[in-house]
């Protein structure tokens, strides 16, 4: 599968951005536009210079402030052309995709360096990010990287999917927003950590049972991975094919990986199933295992979202009789396709996992082999250099 780069990605989006700028369609003069289409192509070239400019340390203030003037000249031309299409000769429109493939390589590189800072980082899902239209719209005007973050400390600060709540200084509860019991008193937005921590209970006017099954712990979402692989050992460490699962299992109603915290991590682990077949099979066994662990480890009866990418489980996994059996122990089970690609944490801890598992003899002969290779690789980059230098003599 073709992995779509950040650079990719946010070329996407100010294109789409670009089009919906086109669609305000203001009437302009035809005389004011070409005055304006002179004036984009000078800072164009100006602004390409400044954004792929090599020989020369540019201060990173500066480059922020070359990369907000050239977002505003593509989406001016945008609108121009839109307007006027005769305008815009092939050539300056040339420049300008030139120039927003360069704020696109800056802004990449700025996202790349926010993914170190934050834990988690590299499954931050910036398209996910960017197909919620409000950050598209302030992609026009505003750093990249600064709505990521502000995207992240959003999905951290305040509760996802439910209405924001409020409490006191001093207060021992939390609250709507305009509490009749609270009128004359300032109220604070929370964080669902902060009402956990500090164990407060529904104020009379929060009538909402998802907002307080987001609080209290009554709904928790899991995703799932699963594979058939051969292997140079099984159980015995004995070749064969290997069929496991990898689950996660988090607090809350979680919508993609980034959200999976520390605080929101109930467990993840790997199991080993009989199963070498048929992967539909291990995913319905994977299911069932994250309903029987919650039923049993952790005495949960509320509400149960699982993600899975493997739509004929998705589609299936009820007709298996336990699965069907094990549901009715919730308030409501839904499984929900989503694509490989956005469920890569669970991919991973299986990858991880095993290798962990291997038996010691396998991983004695892997050490063995990577230590071979790597005698092999000095020794024929030393003959290349011996033979460089007798060429040379």
């Amino acid at each position: 599968m073709q992995v779509i780069t950040d650079e990719e990605i946010l070329y996407d989006c100010y294109k789409k951005l670009a089009k919906n700028n086109e669609v305000r369609n203001r009437k302009v003069d035809l005389a004011n536009d070409k005055n304006s289409v002179s004036r984009i192509a000078s800072s164009t070239s100006l602004m390409i210079t400044r954004l792929t400019e090599t020989d020369i340390v540019i201060p990173a203030q500066e480059i922020q402030r070359y990369i907000l003037g050239a977002k505003g000249l593509f989406l001016q031309c945008a609108s121009i052309k839109r307007r006027h299409p005769n305008c815009i000769a092939e050539s300056l429109d040339r420049s300008v995709d030139k120039m927003i493939q360069a704020v696109c390589k800056h802004e990449a590189d700025m996202i790349e360096g926010l993914r170190q800072q934050e834990k988690d980082g590299d499954r931050i899902d910036i398209k996910m990010v960017f197909d919620q239209p409000r950050y598209l719209k302030q992609l026009g005007n505003m750093s990249a990287r600064n709505i990521i973050a502000e995207a992240i400390d959003n999905e951290n600060r305040y509760l996802s999917d439910s209405p924001p709540v409020y409490i006191t200084r001093t207060g021992k509860k939390y609250h709507v927003a305009n509490c009749p019991y609270c009128r004359g008193k300032d109220l604070n937005q929370a964080t669902a950590r902060i009402i956990r921590d500090n164990r407060l209970l529904p104020c009379k006017c929060v009538d909402s049972t998802h907002l307080q099954g987001e609080l209290e712990h009554t709904f928790v979402t899991a995703f799932i991975d699963e594979t058939i692989h051969p292997v140079n050992w099984d159980e015995k460490g004995n070749k064969g094919k290997a069929g496991s699962f990898s689950y996660i299992l988090c607090w809350g109603k979680v919508t993609y990986e980034s959200q999976i915290t520390d605080q929101r991590l109930i467990t993840q682990s790997v199991d080993y199933t009989g199963e070498h077949e048929h992967i539909e099979r291990i995913t319905e066994t994977a299911i069932g295992k994250v309903m029987l662990s919650l039923i049993y480890d952790y005495n949960f009866s509320g509400k149960v979202r699982i993600f899975s990418d493997n739509q004929s489980a998705v589609n299936h996994w009820s007709e298996v009789a336990l699965n069907s059996k094990l549901a009715k122990s919730f308030e409501k089970v839904e499984v929900i396709f989503i694509p490989r690609e956005k469920n890569k944490r669970a991919d991973q801890l299986g990858r991880t996992r095993m290798l962990l598992d291997m038996p010691i003899n396998a991983y004695n002969e892997m050490v063995k082999k990577c230590a071979r290779l790597n005698e092999l690789e000095n020794r024929i980059r030393k003959l290349a250099e011996e033979c460089k230098c007798d060429v040379v003599a």
